[in-house]
């Protein structure tokens, strides 16, 4: 049976007005169109549902009868429609992340505040993990994009740079009256170092920037998360080298000291997305509030952080 909604609320409004004129002119219909929308319903349906005549209308028996049935089947048309629409409203309401811890703590709070601010439904999902980590679930569709450290030099993948992160060095105790105001590379060598894990794009980094001086990055320790570093450095156990917003995770800590190293290695950070894929609104505002917030930290941190190439 061929019965569409228009077919239903012409006949429920011309029911409620027995008037074709009205009808029409409510649908924006011409009254010959009206005519046969409603001609059309009584066919399929068997019956005829009007008395007509060139001055008046009234319901049949049979159009009494189902005019009810026509209104509850609008109802709950229109209800089952409204829940769909919302429901894909608030599914494309998402957002999902993977960054470097460090970059997760740091960027992406003002990031997400921002966006919950425009969107009060918005659900968000964070993954912070490993640069590894982070890439995968941006290959495997998991997350509208991913926010870590150096280009990936993929493919399949677009890397818009942010701003470059400078290596430093965090003491505290002896150990940092002991370290001049700034060091160079060849300074480091004999220092206790602490470093990430060699799993870390940091550590990777360190690494490149000893080999180019022909000399091996050794470490005294290493560990995967930054509170393990803070804890040994405020301990006095060692010299920590991270990038400087992985220092803003221990800036709770007292007394550190942030030393300059001249010539030391600087990192790229930036967002990555896949290129086969249309970012949604919400990701490509959150992008757009990735960069804002990037130049704002590179502003008040000229120092440490400088702009993207």
């Amino acid at each position: 049976m061929n019965v569409l909604p228009k077919h239903l609320r012409a006949f429920v409004h011309l029911a409620e007005t027995l008037s074709f004129s009205r009808t029409a002119e409510h649908f924006h219909y011409t009254q010959p169109s009206l005519s046969k929308l409603i001609k059309d319903l009584e066919t399929t349906l068997g019956r005829s549902l009007f008395e007509r005549s060139t001055r008046h209308v009234a319901l049949t028996e049979d159009g009494v009868e189902l005019v009810g049935q026509a209104r509850h089947i609008i109802r709950s048309y229109d209800e089952g429609l409204s829940g769909l629409e919302n429901r894909i409203v608030n599914s494309s309401q998402r957002i999902a992340i993977s960054a470097l811890p460090s970059l997760a703590s740091v960027m992406l709070p003002a990031v997400v505040s921002h966006l919950e601010g425009r969107y009060p439904s918005l659900t968000t999902t964070i993954y912070d993990g490993s640069s590894e980590a982070t890439l995968q679930h941006l290959l495997r569709n998991q997350v509208d994009l991913a926010l870590t450290a150096a280009d990936p030099s993929r493919r399949e993948l677009v890397y818009q740079e942010l701003l470059k992160d400078r290596f430093v060095l965090v003491s505290a105790g002896k150990l940092a009256a002991s370290i001049p105001t700034t060091v160079t590379l060849s300074d480091l060598s004999d220092m206790p170092l602490i470093s990430m894990s060699a799993a870390s794009t940091a550590q990777k980094y360190m690494v490149a920037a000893f080999m180019s001086k022909d000399t091996q990055f050794r470490p005294k320790m290493a560990f995967d998360q930054i509170s393990t570093i803070g804890s040994f450095v405020q301990a006095g156990l060692g010299i920590a080298v991270l990038p400087y917003l992985a220092v803003f995770l221990l800036r709770h800590l007292e007394q550190l000291t942030i030393t300059e190293i001249v010539g030391g290695p600087t990192r790229s950070i930036g967002i990555v997305t896949r290129r086969d894929t249309q970012l949604s609104l919400i990701a490509e505002e959150a992008c757009e509030q990735l960069k804002r917030y990037a130049q704002e930290i590179v502003d008040k941190e000229p120092k440490w952080l400088r702009k993207a190439s």
